[in-house]
């Protein structure tokens, strides 16, 4: 079912996450996350597609904590 989407929001250190990931038409899972917060404002997008929408939505959170972290 190409087009599917699923999403995820989560605050982290006094930013909000919101995680979006999209079904491509070969069955692959990816997608981005927006990062709203007082250290950090951007993106985080998926490259590599993952099996499963959790296993991409994780990717993406993880990425964007990192982010934060560093930022």
């Amino acid at each position: 079912m190409p087009g599917a989407k699923v999403s995820a929001k989560a605050t982290y250190c006094g930013h909000t996450l919101q995680a979006e990931t999209d079904l491509n038409p070969l069955g692959q899972w990816t997608g981005r996350c927006v990062v709203d917060g007082p250290s950090f404002q951007g993106a985080v997008v998926l490259y590599t597609p993952f099996r499963a929408p959790t296993a991409a939505l994780d990717a993406l959170l993880t990425a964007a904590r990192r982010l934060v972290d560093e930022g």
